[in-house]
């Protein structure tokens, strides 16, 4: 679990280096509810599937 949660956090700062400046704050904000709702070995999975659907709805919250 240690090894996998370690995993999490340097696979999470990649991808946080790759967003751009306008989604990190939503990003952020759901990253934080995922770390409430899941596990670590979950958490893969959740930012891969969501990470389109969460950088549609960075752009939509910027154009407003």
């Amino acid at each position: 679990m240690k090894h996998l949660k370690l995993k999490f956090l340097i696979s999470l700062k990649i991808y946080l280096n790759k967003l751009k400046k306008g989604y990190l704050i939503v990003s952020l904000f759901y990253i934080q509810f995922i770390n409430f709702k899941a596990e670590a070995h979950y958490h893969f999975m959740v930012l891969n599937v969501y990470h389109l659907e969460f950088v549609v709805i960075g752009m939509s919250i910027i154009k407003q």
